[in-house]
């Protein structure tokens, strides 16, 4: 299973992010940097919730050894104006056709928004690699590692759920957010 949305919040992702570290040589790392900054590399979830408080939409890539492929950072340059108004000239971002997505949710004034994981298949990376030529080559990926090591993540949020939400799972404390009030959307 490529992709999985699901619901979390609080100390679900405590549930997630534990599991991560757990698992031997997994790399979790911001998506995207803040202005400025390289982007940061977790090994803890003690170290990454005092990072990224878990109160606002995040993103992180998870790389695993067996997936081979390199994941590398670029660098992107604001424009002039872009700049200004960011207080700053440029930010990073993970690259590597194989990395695994994790994004958050968030709870806004319509409710508890969805988190989502996700990742690129062999085809995919094929069809976009003209595209992108600095790129490294999509088959120093192994894409059988890559599928094992998503459904692995997304086996064990599907199995610490308390209930489901049509196909998406939902984790404890989003489910007792459910059961007070608070809308799934």
């Amino acid at each position: 299973m490529p992709n999985l949305d699901f619901y979390a919040l609080g100390d679900d992702y405590r549930l997630i992010f534990d599991f991560v570290f757990q698992q031997p040589g997994w790399t979790l790392r911001e998506s995207g940097s803040r202005v400025g900054e390289p982007i940061r590399v977790f090994t803890s979830t003690v170290e990454l919730l005092r990072a990224r408080p878990t109160a606002q939409h995040q993103r992180f890539v998870l790389w695993a050894p067996e997936m081979r492929g390199r994941v590398t950072s670029d660098r992107i340059d604001f424009e002039p104006e872009t700049a200004r108004r960011l207080g700053g000239t440029h930010r990073f971002a993970s690259r590597g056709w194989g990395l695994i997505s994790l994004s958050t949710g968030l709870t806004n004034a319509r409710g508890l928004t969805n988190c989502h994981t996700n990742h690129n298949t062999e085809k995919r990376a094929l069809k976009w690699a003209p595209t992108y030529p600095e790129y490294e080559a999509v088959d120093e990926w192994d894409w059988a590692a890559v599928q094992r090591v998503s459904s692995k993540l997304n086996r064990h949020i599907a199995k610490i759920a308390s209930s489901k939400l049509g196909s998406r799972p939902v984790l404890p404390a989003a489910h007792d957010a459910a059961v007070s009030g608070v809308k799934l959307c």
